[in-house]
């Protein structure tokens, strides 16, 4: 029997390849199986690479993502095509300072009630921007939201390539839900033992992962099976964890969103 054949190696036909492009053949197989997302939200760490945006587009998903400071836009096109820096792309965080979409707003105050954690309170913008594509504008337009955290001065930048005509308050709901995802996985890595894994197999570390998530599916069927017998809450033991309520403050014109 050799190496390969008792799976201890990692197999030849598995080479390197960049998350988000991992991502996308996920994506693309569960469209193929007949699965259909309303939403896909993700970090930076994906929201950062602009391939993976694009992929997205073709395939006509709508994403609420974050994406880092120095991610490349125009806030207003440009009269030239030209790289001097009165017409070049700008970084998120400068095009939602000095950029006109955003100058011209005044901040909205939100708060954000998480179920395991103290609650905050955000301020938000949000402007259409066109992205960077092989250095020129995209075609279209996309949504540029900037929030910032009121006590810890926190900012998150998101993109969205939701219709223009979005209500706000849809994409801070699935922008800020991707924390109870997050959640899920912090549950999965402590709970179910997903991140206990000490093997040397990679066949064994396979199987890991797939009873791990194996038996958090049966958890969450069992939980929300029991939840639907109580006759109320249980002070917020029957809730789903780490998700968010986002209520407006005085003088907004927010909606309560609840996540």
């Amino acid at each position: 029997m050799t190496w390969a054949s008792s799976g201890w190696h990692i197999p030849d036909e598995v080479v390197y390849r960049s998350k988000w492009q991992i991502a996308l053949e996920q994506i693309e197989r569960a469209l193929a199986n007949g699965v259909r997302f309303d939403w896909l939200t993700f970090d930076e760490g994906y929201g950062g690479k602009p391939g993976f945006l694009l992929a997205l587009d073709r395939l006509g998903l709508h994403y609420v993502c974050q994406v880092p400071s120095n991610f490349m836009c125009w806030p207003t096109l440009p009269k030239y095509n030209s790289l001097q820096a009165p017409f070049a792309a700008k970084r998120v965080d400068n095009a939602v300072t000095w950029g006109k979409p955003f100058r011209a707003q005044q901040w909205q105050r939100v708060a954000l009630a998480r179920q395991t954690l103290t609650p905050q309170t955000w301020e938000v913008k949000a402007a259409q921007v066109h992205l960077q594509r092989d250095g020129r504008p995209a075609d279209r337009t996309h949504w540029l939201i900037v929030a910032r955290n009121i006590e810890t001065g926190e900012v998150k930048y998101f993109v969205s390539n939701a219709p223009p005509k979005t209500v706000l308050k849809k994409l801070l709901r699935v922008a800020f839900l991707r924390w109870g995802v997050e959640h899920v996985f912090r549950l999965a890595k402590s709970e179910i033992g997903f991140s206990h894994f000490e093997g040397r197999s990679y066949k064994g570390l396979l199987r890991h992962m797939i009873l791990c998530q194996l038996v958090m599916t049966f958890v969450a069927e069992q939980t929300t099976r029991f939840r639907g017998e109580k006759s109320g809450s249980d002070n917020g033991a029957d809730r789903q964890g780490a998700q968010y309520d986002l209520r407006p403050m005085a003088a907004t014109p927010l909606q309560v969103i609840k996540a």
